[in-house]
């Protein structure tokens, strides 16, 4: 019921009769996440409406007449993998600086956070190198 108020709402009945409610809903859903809209979008032309699909290196600009349900839907993906990447604090910046003084280490993936971090792809072999960095280690006061 949703979807079809979100596409009503939206779009002209000769849009929804050519193009069909699933890719009209993905156009709205679209829309809301690129404006950063709380309400749903209400009278899109969808001749004006561009979706910014990313092709190899390079975004190509589809109108919406033209685009096709798949470049939506990755445009959509692509619009939540945008998230700025915090700053390490101080505490996580003193781990990855004594990390990034051996070599042998660099394929560790490591997550860190102020209170807390994991260690994960860790060589057999490395383990000691690497108990013998962080217990030189000194973390900064929070």
């Amino acid at each position: 019921m949703l979807r079809n108020v979100l596409v009503a709402g939206a779009f002209s009945p000769r849009d929804i009769e050519e193009r069909g409610v699933g890719l009209l809903e993905e156009v709205a859903l679209y829309v809301k996440e690129k404006s950063g809209m709380t309400e749903r979008p209400r009278a899109l032309d969808l001749r004006r409406v561009v979706v910014e699909v990313q092709r190899g290196r390079e975004i190509a600009r589809v109108k919406g007449d033209k685009v096709e349900l798949a470049d939506v839907k990755a445009a959509r993906s692509a619009l939540g993998k945008k998230k700025p990447k915090k700053q390490d604090g101080p505490r996580a910046a003193a781990v990855r600086k004594i990390l990034a003084k051996r070599k042998s280490l660099a394929k560790i993936a490591v997550s860190l956070g102020e209170e807390h971090a994991t260690f994960t792809k860790v060589p057999l072999d490395q383990l000691p190198v690497l108990g013998a960095l962080l217990a030189k280690l000194e973390l900064p006061k929070p």
